[in-house]
């Protein structure tokens, strides 16, 4: 029974190192892509007082302080 916990543990530890990776490939994708965004919307300026204005990933981060993970 302890050897079918271990294999089963090993498992799902594989499970959760795959799901990590990809987790940490879509964060990369979704920065650049916010990124390239970004570089587009310097061209645009917004005017005040119309809608929303929103930040990219990398401005909130600057804002916040915080590291883009």
């Amino acid at each position: 029974m302890a050897d079918s916990r271990s294999d089963r543990a090993q498992q799902l530890k594989r499970r959760l190192d795959t799901l990590r990776k990809a987790l940490e490939e879509l964060e990369s994708a979704m920065v650049e892509f916010e990124e390239e965004l970004a570089g587009e919307q310097r061209h645009v300026r917004p005017q005040s007082g119309q809608g929303l204005d929103l930040l990219s990933i990398p401005q909130l981060c600057q804002e916040l302080g915080m590291g883009k993970r």
